[in-house]
């Protein structure tokens, strides 16, 4: 059975807010990588990390990750939404994974950030 966006994103949560990558080392494949849409939200700064940079990043982001949302689990793709609170500002962030094709771990993510509404 592939990945769900909730298994990945609870995973990628647990490394930031728990400092355990032990979870998100296990799913990301060894050719992995992060791609930001929003690199001035302290994500690697090229806008590109491999397993490694992307696993390092995530533990040394003073970042915390909560309401995960699916929107999409597929063979090839997962996606989803979460909240993170960055430099004491809630955002929303939508989440897209490319799976490996037999859907077991990810190959690919990208993200993009932004403010909630305001009423």
């Amino acid at each position: 059975m592939p990945l769900t966006f909730h298994r990945v994103i609870s995973a990628w949560s647990k490394c930031m807010n728990d400092k355990d990558s032990s979870e998100i080392n296990d799913l990301l494949s060894d050719d992995f990588v992060w791609q930001s849409a929003a690199p001035e939200h302290k994500t690697p700064s090229d806008d590109k990390a491999d397993k490694t940079e992307t696993i390092e990043f995530t533990l040394g982001a003073d970042i915390s990750m909560g309401d995960f949302n699916t929107i999409y689990d597929g063979q090839e793709v997962v996606s989803g939404t979460h909240s993170a609170i960055i430099d004491g500002t809630e955002k929303v962030v939508f989440c897209l994974g490319h799976l490996t094709d037999d859907g077991n771990k990810v190959k690919s993510w990208r993200h993009l950030s932004g403010d909630y509404p305001t009423d």
